[in-house]
């Protein structure tokens, strides 16, 4: 980045452009800041995937005591229409 000094006390042909650079404290302090951010945010998402996982799996093995509650309903009410007299109610997937 170029400044230019703007005081011209002497008048002689000096370049009054100076170039700042940024300070390597100053990099060092963004790249902490930015790591210690990154690991900030990283456990709550870690957290937040897991607990999506568990909650998907959670609705699988509901869907699938539904289904299966659902097919011993069904055995249950057809029974008298198919002629049996007694029904096995369990279900095999």
């Amino acid at each position: 980045m170029y400044y230019k000094n703007n005081n011209n006390k002497h008048n002689n042909n000096n370049n009054n452009y100076y170039y700042y650079y940024h300070n390597v404290a100053d990099t060092g302090r963004t790249v902490l800041l930015t790591w210690v951010c990154m690991l900030a945010v990283a456990h709550p998402l870690a957290n937040f995937r897991n607990n999506m996982h568990v909650m998907s799996n959670s609705l699988v093995c509901t869907q699938q005591k539904v289904v299966n509650s659902t097919a011993k309903l069904v055995k249950l009410a057809l029974a008298p229409i198919n002629g049996q007299s007694s029904v096995d109610l369990s279900v095999h997937p």
